[in-house]
């Protein structure tokens, strides 16, 4: 895994010589963001090795987006010598939390760590009123979701206080994404299936009526808004009639559709105002897909 990790960092030095401060690397941030929602919510107990090679992906995901912003080596040795530490001192699920305080040494990713950590909240309030009693009355789930909590107040209150009312629908964006998410980890069924999705479409219909141009319709809705619905009523058609030919632990044709819907989306120049919606959720859910089928 570090081997991989330095041979992308050479690639990605190799292909983009002069590296723009502040433009991030999505499939790093993607790689962290997978790792710290399976570390979270698909291996939640065991401290068992899957979940310390998630750890250590995410840790590494950091380190090269520091390095490829720009961080001088000398502080990057210093972050690598107060994890190594980190490992002996503090229990396994602190450390994460340790980790994640990292984003605060660079403003884009402390922007970044910002909006995880809101949709990790997101998150755990679906989890709580969604999931069953025995899964959510867990101490270390309450422990993750008040330390994402304090997270996500904490970088909000230092460095994007403004977010909070220039950008709510960004906001709603990743309440939206994290219901896909929810959906996407286990086999969800009933109220557990349908509130998450009904929260994603009533989300996405807002932000497309307030962000979408209005200057061409049919039947009086605007075109990019009767595209949207249009391709969504055929990928859940499909979703609806396919879901039962796969075992009931696993839900990897969500995740696939809805990457398959965003990769499709971008297409259409009726949709351009989708651009930041989907940033990174397509690759966050293919990659998810393929790994909660294989798994």
């Amino acid at each position: 895994m570090i081997t991989s990790f330095f041979i992308f960092l050479f690639c990605y030095q190799l292909m983009f010589g002069d590296i723009e401060r502040g433009n991030l690397v999505n499939p790093l941030q993607v790689v962290a963001q997978l790792s710290s929602f399976l570390f979270h919510f698909f291996f939640p107990l065991k401290p068992d090795r899957r979940r310390h090679l998630l750890l250590l992906c995410f840790f590494l995901c950091l380190l090269c987006s520091l390095h490829l912003q720009g961080i001088d080596w000398e502080i990057l040795s210093l972050v690598l010598l107060f994890f190594l530490i980190s490992l002996y001192l503090f229990p396994f699920d602190y450390l994460y939390f340790i980790i994640f305080f990292g984003y605060f040494l660079d403003q884009g990713l402390a922007k970044w760590g910002f909006y995880m950590a809101f949709q990790q909240v997101c998150y755990y309030a679906l989890s709580f009123f969604l999931e069953k009693e025995e899964s959510r009355a867990t101490p270390k789930r309450i422990f993750s979701f008040l330390c994402f909590l304090f997270i996500q107040v904490l970088f909000g209150f230092f460095y994007f206080k403004d977010n909070y009312l220039k950008e709510p629908l960004k906001l709603a964006v990743l309440f939206s994404g994290a219901c896909i998410v929810f959906l996407s980890l286990k086999s969800r069924k009933g109220w557990a299936f349908f509130i998450p999705l009904f929260f994603y479409f009533f989300i996405s219909l807002l932000v497309g009526i307030v962000s979408s141009p209005s200057d061409k319709t049919i039947w009086g809705i605007p075109h990019g808004i009767f595209i949207f619905i249009f391709l969504h009523f055929w990928l859940l058609l499909g979703f609806f009639c396919f879901q039962d030919s796969l075992p009931r632990r696993k839900q990897p044709l969500v995740p696939l559709f809805f990457s398959g819907l965003f990769l499709l989306l971008g297409y259409f120049p009726e949709l351009s105002w989708l651009e930041k919606w989907i940033e990174g959720m397509d690759l966050l859910l293919l990659i998810l897909g393929l790994f909660v089928y294989f798994y």
